[in-house]
């Protein structure tokens, strides 16, 4: 099944909107054209973000500084990618936690992508 990037977008948004303050006025930096997503990139899309998502999880309850700036970065390249800006903006915010060694923010993070991954299974995101 592919997903509509918007509606993805939309579900980062609803999901993080609590927790990332101005997190709709940030995503207009993270647009892009999405006409030549395929389904097959989307379904990769989906295999790849699940595994970051245990791997930021892993990193972050692991208090592995390199291993979380290493999967904020893939998190922030693929949410510009896939058109999913709100996803992007979730990976600054990562980002900035671990420079400040605020573990406890990253963690808040890394469980709301979690929650969102989960969601995304649940809700079944329409085709595009």
């Amino acid at each position: 099944m592919a997903s509509n990037p918007d509606e993805l977008n939309r579900l980062t948004m609803k999901t993080f909107e609590g927790m990332i303050p101005g997190l709709a006025d940030r995503c207009h930096v993270f647009l892009v054209d999405t006409s030549e997503l395929d389904d097959e990139l989307v379904l990769l899309f989906r295999d790849h973000i699940n595994n970051l998502v245990l791997s930021i999880h892993t990193a972050v309850t692991g208090r592995s500084e390199p291993d979380v700036r290493r999967a904020a970065h893939s998190l922030l390249g693929m949410g510009g990618t896939m058109g999913v800006p709100a996803l992007s903006v979730v990976a600054e915010e990562l980002s900035a936690g671990i420079k400040r060694g605020d573990y406890s923010r990253c963690f808040e993070l890394s469980e709301g992508l979690r929650n969102w991954v989960a969601a995304w299974s649940e809700e079944g995101i329409s085709e595009s």
